[in-house]
């Protein structure tokens, strides 16, 4: 009985170290970072540079699902994952070049809506993080 719950615990810990570093590997190191992103249904990013568990970078991302599309140019993300361990999450830089919102037109939407700021009014600073877009568009199509 001893050996079959030395084994049952040996596995269970071994499973444990596996998933702990296939982890590690998708969110800390670029390839599993892209590969990871790949998996996200109509996401496209264009010079994907960095890494999940950390900071990372891309020309341009597009996620596009039906009529909807997000276009964000020039994306620059960094955060502290290890601050998930206290509940908290930490953004250290949250950073866009421009960020243009698209949406099909829905039964319960007005009939337009569009918002834009200029750079000035985009910045959002605190001393945990940052924001800061060129400029943001939201255009919702009228039904």
């Amino acid at each position: 009985m001893s050996k079959v719950l030395k084994r049952g615990g040996l596995a269970l810990l071994a499973l444990l170290v596996v998933l702990v570093l296939a982890v590690g590997i998708l969110l800390g190191t670029q390839a599993g970072s892209r590969w990871a992103l790949s998996l996200v249904p109509g996401l496209q990013l264009d010079n994907f540079q960095g890494r999940l568990g950390g900071q990372w970078q891309a020309d341009r991302l597009i996620w596009q699902q039906g009529e909807d599309r997000v276009e964000v140019l020039a994306p620059v993300f960094a955060w502290s994952p290890g601050c998930l361990l206290r509940m908290t999450l930490c953004i250290d830089q949250l950073r866009a070049g421009q960020v243009n919102l698209d949406f099909a037109p829905a039964r319960q939407r007005p009939t337009a809506a569009r918002c834009s700021c200029p750079a000035s009014s985009c910045q959002w600073r605190s001393n945990w993080a940052k924001y800061r877009s060129a400029s943001c568009i939201w255009t919702a199509a009228s039904s």
